[in-house]
């Protein structure tokens, strides 16, 4: 179903037009997995990038930090139980990339509120 820009709440869809299904068993695919598992080589490197993944929602791990995807109880869970937003962000969290004392007063305040995001 495809709804008029800009979405409107008088425009939201009718229950009739929401389809429910089981829930999927995958939350995202190969591609995204790699590309994000290099991204995150790249910014930790390979062996913290292994380490952190297989803590990602496991039961002597952490919970993402990223998604909403529901746990399956701690026995049905997967190796990888999590999705690419998930990976970017505990890599992201992960990094001991730093900005210091030097790079600070390279940028002035005026100087960084003039640059967009």
């Amino acid at each position: 179903m495809r709804l008029p820009q800009p979405f409107a709440p008088n425009d939201e869809p009718d229950r009739r037009d929401v389809e429910v299904s089981e829930p999927l068993t995958a939350a995202t695919g190969t591609k995204a997995i790699v590309t994000t598992m290099a991204r995150s080589v790249g910014i930790v490197g390979s062996v913290d990038t292994a380490r952190s993944f297989l803590k990602i929602n496991q039961p002597d791990g952490f919970d993402c930090p990223g998604c909403a995807w529901p746990e399956p109880p701690p026995g049905e869970r997967k190796t990888a139980e999590f999705c690419e937003n998930g990976m970017k962000a505990v890599a992201e969290e992960a990094t001991d990339r730093r900005a210091d004392r030097a790079r600070g007063r390279r940028s002035s305040t005026a100087r960084s509120s003039a640059v967009s995001d």
